[in-house]
C-alpha cells in the first residue's frame, strides 16, 4: 500500500512539471507586424513602432499629441463651436488657433477712397462693403467714434483664455483666469456706406 502510495505522488509530481512546461510553453506572444491575426476575424491593431500603420474606420481618442510629421489625405474638419462661413484657423505666438474671420482688406479703388468720409477708407467683411477704419484694441471696452457703428470684432489675444465681445457700439477685450498671455483685439468700426462709382 505504501508502496502504491509513492507511485501515485510520483506521478503527481511528474503532471504538474509537465503543466508547468506545456503552460510555459504555449505563453502568448504579440504577433509579429504584418501578420494577420488567426482566421482573419479582427482587425490588426494600432501599435507602437516605427513601421506605417494604416485604419480605415475612424479613430477616436481623447487627446491626441503629434510629434513629428502629420499626413492629411482628405479633408480635415475642427470643430470647436465657433466655426462658421467664412472663418479662417488663426494662431497666436504660441500656436495657439482658433477660428476667426479674417480682417478686412482696404480696396484699391483711388476714386472710392476720396469718396469715404474723413480718414476711413473702403473695406469688405462679411460680405459687406463699407466706408470704415480699424483701431487696435487692449483689454477693457473700446467704442467706434461717434454715431459710427461697429461692423467686427477680432479676438488678438495671447494664451489660453481670452476673448472678445461687441457691445451696442464698440468692442470688449477680456482674458480669463490663467490665461499666461494678454487680452487685445482689432475693432471695425463703419463710418458710411461705400461709394456707388
Amino acid at each position: 500500500m505504501k508502496e502504491q502510495i509513492t507511485q501515485f505522488i510520483y506521478a503527481l509530481v511528474i503532471a504538474v512539471v509537465l503543466i508547468g512546461f506545456s503552460s510555459a510553453a504555449s505563453a502568448w506572444v504579440a504577433p509579429g507586424a504584418g501578420v494577420t491575426p488567426p482566421a482573419g476575424n479582427v482587425a490588426a491593431p494600432i501599435n507602437v513602432g516605427s513601421a506605417t500603420q494604416q485604419k480605415t474606420g475612424v479613430l477616436g481618442v481623447n487627446g491626441l499629441g503629434v510629434f513629428g510629421q502629420s499626413v492629411f489625405n482628405g479633408t480635415v474638419k475642427i470643430v470647436d463651436g465657433t466655426q462658421d462661413v467664412g472663418k479662417i484657423l488663426m494662431s497666436d505666438a504660441q500656436g495657439n488657433a482658433a477660428w476667426q474671420y479674417p480682417p478686412p482688406v482696404p480696396t484699391c479703388n483711388v476714386t472710392a477712397q476720396a469718396q469715404c468720409p474723413g480718414t476711413s477708407v473702403q473695406m469688405s467683411i462679411n460680405g459687406q462693403t463699407f466706408c470704415g477704419y480699424s483701431k487696435s484694441i487692449g483689454g477693457g471696452t473700446y467704442n467706434c467714434n461717434g454715431t459710427d457703428t461697429l461692423v467686427y470684432c477680432e479676438d488678438m489675444g495671447v494664451g489660453k483664455n481670452h476673448g472678445v465681445n461687441p457691445t451696442a457700439t464698440g468692442c470688449t477685450a477680456w482674458e480669463g483666469p490663467g490665461n499666461g498671455g494678454g487680452p487685445g483685439g482689432m475693432m471695425y468700426c463703419k463710418a458710411g456706406p461705400a461709394p456707388t462709382n
